[in-house]
């Protein structure tokens, strides 16, 4: 959902404003298994059990505006290992986070970088995610978080659909830029001159979901990375950066690889609260149709979800279902 720019701190309306929304996980594995279509087709869920919750303390105090955000959001505790990130982007390390899914690694990169602009109107953000979709999601969390406390701090995705009287603006006042590497490719690094008050003043660089990329698309990430360090040096900027993880199994070596920075932070976590995996087992036969049937699987599961408060994305492998020649 588009809106015109005012006097808003965001240049897109969040069409919902969240932080941590609760699931009810066991309930939805129950009438999922209930359903006729999914009838002996959940083969395995595990428990796992929770651990007690491990906090952790900032090496120095958050200024007013942010320890109010914190508080407003429900995080005014943070957990250990979100303390130890922060306390390293504060000391202006390059850092990794390498933990599990919906652990907060989003807040763990969103104080120090909204700190340094508050401090410094002037300083800039580059968040880099690896879908669109992804962009967005983590829009909603930077508005819920800015809500009503940190105010006049302009953020905005840089995308395919974003208008180009926006790009204007964009370039000429954004703090918190949220684009991708493709864009990144084609749209912005293509033309740094127009982009060069942002990146004289760019401090910080998040990668989220900072996979190993494999192939083609591999290859052409780590360019893209590659000559983003490049356009900084060329306007005298050595952005610190800030990379999160939740299936990384080196990411330290990775992150020195990946940023070509000699020296960076590795944080992990423990798990604090329960899960489920379910696997489904493949679909027998040759199939009518591979993407029908795929649909046909995978459809149900956004629908029964929504509505309790589940996110939920289905990975579904083609390859798995073609039939012997």
């Amino acid at each position: 959902m588009r809106s015109r720019i005012s006097g808003n701190r965001t240049f897109e309306r969040p069409r919902f404003l969240w932080y941590n929304a609760c699931m009810d996980t066991a309930t939805f594995l129950k009438q999922l298994a209930s359903l006729p279509g999914y009838k002996g087709q959940v083969v395995h869920v595990e428990h796992l059990t929770a651990r007690k919750a491990r906090y952790g303390q900032l090496e120095r105090p958050l200024p007013a505006p942010l320890q109010a955000a914190l508080k407003r959001v429900g995080a005014e505790r943070l957990y250990s290992h979100q303390a130890q990130a922060i306390n390293a982007a504060r000391r202006g390390q390059h850092l990794i986070l390498a933990t599990g899914t919906a652990s907060g690694k989003t807040l763990a990169y969103n104080v120090p970088v909204l700190e340094a602009i508050v401090a410094d109107r002037n300083a800039r953000a580059l968040y880099l995610f690896p879908t669109k979709a992804l962009a967005q999601d983590q829009l909603r969390s930077l508005a819920a978080l800015t809500e009503g406390d940190v105010r006049g701090i302009r953020f905005g995705t840089y995308d395919g659909d974003t208008p180009q009287a926006a790009r204007s603006r964009l370039r000429r006042e954004v703090s918190v830029l949220l684009t991708n590497p493709d864009m990144l490719h084609v749209g912005i690094l293509p033309n740094h001159n127009l982009w060069a008050g942002f990146f004289a003043n760019l401090r910080f660089v998040v990668i989220d979901e900072a996979h190993v990329y494999r192939g083609v698309f591999g290859s052409h990430v780590a360019n893209v990375l590659r000559r983003l360090w490049r356009v900084c040096a060329r306007y005298g900027a050595a952005p610190q950066i800030i990379a999160c993880s939740a299936t990384i199994a080196n990411p330290g070596e990775h992150l020195h690889r990946g940023g070509q920075r000699p020296e960076c932070a590795d944080v992990g976590a423990h798990r604090s609260r329960p899960g489920h995996r379910v696997l489904h087992p493949v679909v027998r036969g040759v199939p009518r149709s591979l993407h029908l049937q795929q649909h046909e699987v995978g459809q149900p599961l956004p629908e029964h979800g929504a509505g309790r408060g589940i996110r939920d994305l289905p990975f579904p492998q083609l390859t798995d279902h073609l039939p012997d020649r």
